[in-house]
């Protein structure tokens, strides 16, 4: 940002996109940054105005606004929101802003985890499109573009509520392009070979798990959620989904289903229930819950890098649990039944192969996998 001017007790700045800003250090060391009025446009205004503020600051009069503080101040009001579109989606108000439980964990562990670390001592109206744009480029290190662009889609949603409150006048999110998602190679459906042949290289409770995911196609964060109480013999009720290791509801209401295993599948959770000492299927060494990026990288990938198959990740299995059923000649309506997805939904026609039309009894698939 460049210097305009310096003057006794200020400094005079020249924002990179619009306006002006003045900085100074106050007599408890704060360093504080205050906005020039928006109607002064010019640089000969805006040094006028700094002019005149400049005696203030010696004597402590020129303080920082106390709306503006810093980000991780304000953020419980963004949360308080959050929780209001949560009440608003289980009371079912056809006409109020509402968001599901799991999006607003979605969205806090964004705020956490990527937003307040790097902008979370900033007021949150000197936070400008140079911070936001560092901010991108540093979770572009580490991410994908198509994970680094929601997390800013979540800092520009709640810059926008801050403008609603009065607090901004402007979103800086505006003047940041998204980043262009990177072409990844088609996604890799593992054949009934290569399945087994990563199982083989498992043990324990990651067998386990792998087995439960190609057995039932159920997605990653369905399985991490499961508890005990959803086991009933051969058979697995989908009441949940566990997102960044928090407990929402399922991703859809057509989520919510039962699903078969065979019988090796079986006898493995029999075994597992009789050692738990835990209400969950699947818990870390310290008694929490999993991420999916977790067991992505412990779990799966190792197992597939002994077993020297090509890579895939856990959608791969729900893809080769879909493949499986189409074999079985299984209906298209009844598989979207089994995936989670609405009967009638384009998303298994986009995502998945069209399947053979003959009648099957939906009780009578199981995917046997592993041994």
């Amino acid at each position: 940002m460049p210097i305009i001017t310096e003057l006794d007790n200020l400094r005079l700045y020249k924002c990179t996109t619009r306006g002006y800003q003045l900085r100074w250090t106050n007599k408890a060391g704060e360093k504080i940054r205050q906005q020039v009025p928006a109607d002064l446009q010019s640089e000969a205004q805006a040094l006028r105005y700094a002019i005149e503020k400049d005696p203030l600051v010696k004597y402590g009069l020129l303080e920082k606004d106390n709306k503006c503080k810093p980000l991780k101040e304000h953020v419980s009001e963004y949360y308080a929101l959050l929780d209001q579109q949560v009440l608003n989606y289980k009371l079912g108000d056809k006409y109020a802003d509402k968001i599901r439980p799991a999006r607003r964990d979605c969205v806090v562990s964004h705020i956490k985890l990527h937003i307040l670390p790097t902008l979370g001592d900033l007021p949150i109206n000197m936070i400008e499109p140079v911070e936001i744009g560092n901010l991108q480029d540093d979770l572009r290190q580490k991410m994908l573009p198509q994970t680094v662009n929601p997390i800013i889609g979540t800092l520009s949603r709640m810059l926008k509520f801050f403008i609603k409150k009065g607090y901004i006048r402007s979103n800086p999110c505006r003047d940041i392009d998204p980043l262009r998602k990177v072409d990844t190679d088609p996604r890799y459906t593992p054949t009934k070979h290569e399945v087994e042949r990563v199982i083989n290289h498992l043990d324990g409770w990651k067998k386990t798990m792998v087995m439960l995911a190609a057995g039932t196609g159920l997605r990653i964060s369905e399985i991490l959620a499961l508890e005990w109480s959803n086991v009933r013999g051969d058979t697995i009720s989908v009441e949940a989904s566990a997102v960044k290791t928090n407990i929402g509801t399922p991703k859809t209401k057509h989520s919510r289903r039962k699903v078969r295993v065979d019988s090796r599948l079986k006898v493995r959770l029999q075994e597992m229930r009789l050692q738990s000492t835990s209400t969950f299927l699947f818990l870390n060494s310290n008694g929490r819950l999993f991420s999916s990026v977790d067991v992505l990288n412990r779990v799966l990938y190792p197992a597939i890098e002994k077993a020297d198959v090509p890579k895939f990740g856990f959608h791969g299995l729900r893809r080769f649990y879909e493949n499986e059923l189409e074999s079985q000649g299984v209906m298209k309506d009844h598989i979207q039944r089994l995936m989670g997805h609405e009967i009638g939904s384009k998303v298994t026609d986009k995502h998945y192969r069209v399947v053979r039309q003959e009648e099957v009894l939906l009780d009578d698939y199981v995917i046997e996998v592993g041994v």
